[in-house]
């Protein structure tokens, strides 16, 4: 996933992409290559697979094919060839798809990430469209032309302590999600979240036993907070759910969003939760369907 190799020494691949996952963590060394400007096949080949016409390489990973490679340093280039990935290649990766995320599309195409080289194209009016002025900020940055201008991923957290993340993401948050992964596998992250949930929820949830006007105030927007880090949750628990092997890891994961709905806005389970949980009404299993009818609400299921 991208946080493990963000978070793993000596793992810049210099191509993270939106469909990253570490299944393809073997072919690191072969993306490792620079790519030529002027030879997009050789781009399409390496890093065009979901065909999405995107391209999140840094700029620096391009190279004139005029210029002798004996004319770059050495000690930056692997033994085919081609520039070794950077930590700063990554970051600017990860922030084309932080960039696509909040605003809906695509940052760059090839031929824009070319033009972009040469200051031929400007992505600010894409940025821009980020609502939120932290984390538009930070993907500025994070996408400079110049790579000595990209903070490392440990400055980026600590800056946007209590800005772009809130502060339950690194006393609760954080640590526990890097615990998960440690051992990752979808029924492994179904089992813990499920089997930790009143643990997480003592964490997270903030218990408002002052009756002042200030502390009210103060208590809501602490558990405004606390709800997007449930929702971080939710989201990696509803990927991981797709991917399920043993019924009772399905059956687990139907109870653990039970035990969400009542904590989320009534969008969040429209569009979240609701496309998930309606299949399990066809589930090849007797059990999960019996689970499923128990658990959930016909009113709330209802097509």
């Amino acid at each position: 996933m991208i946080g493990k190799k963000l978070k793993r020494p000596s793992s810049c691949s210099g191509s993270i992409r939106a469909d990253d996952d570490d299944d393809d963590d073997d072919d690191d060394d072969v993306l490792n290559n620079q790519t030529i400007v002027g030879n997009p096949a050789e781009y399409y080949y390496y890093f065009n697979a979901s065909q999405r016409n995107v391209c999140y390489l840094a700029p620096e990973r391009f190279y004139d094919q005029t210029r002798m490679r004996n004319d770059i340093n050495n000690d930056t280039f692997s033994t085919s060839f081609g520039k070794l990935g950077t930590s700063a290649m990554d970051i600017f990766s990860l922030g084309c798809i932080l960039a696509e995320l909040f605003t809906e599309q695509p940052l760059f195409t090839l031929t824009q990430m070319l033009d972009y080289r040469t200051d031929g194209y400007d992505p600010m009016p894409i940025v821009n469209k980020i609502v939120d002025i932290d984390i538009r900020a930070m993907v500025a940055s994070m996408i400079d032309h110049d790579p000595s201008k990209r903070h490392t991923a440990e400055q980026y957290l600590d800056e946007q302590t209590g800005k772009a993340f809130p502060s339950c993401f690194y006393t609760f948050l954080l640590p526990y999600v890097q615990k998960i992964l440690k051992e990752f596998s979808p029924d492994f992250v179904v089992y813990k979240l499920h089997r930790d949930f009143s643990y997480i929820i003592n964490s997270l949830l903030v218990e408002n036993n002052n009756t002042n006007e200030n502390s009210m105030e103060i208590d809501e927007e602490k558990s405004q907070e606390s709800s997007q880090c449930l929702l971080i949750l939710l989201s990696l628990a509803l990927s991981c759910m797709r991917k399920l092997k043993h019924l009772h890891s399905r059956l687990l994961a139907l109870e653990l969003l039970r035990l969400m709905i009542p904590l989320v806005d009534d969008q969040i389970i429209l569009d979240r939760i609701l496309p998930y949980v309606s299949k399990h009404k066809r589930d090849q299993s007797i059990l999960v369907q019996t689970s499923f009818s128990k658990s959930f609400s016909p009113d709330l299921l209802s097509e």
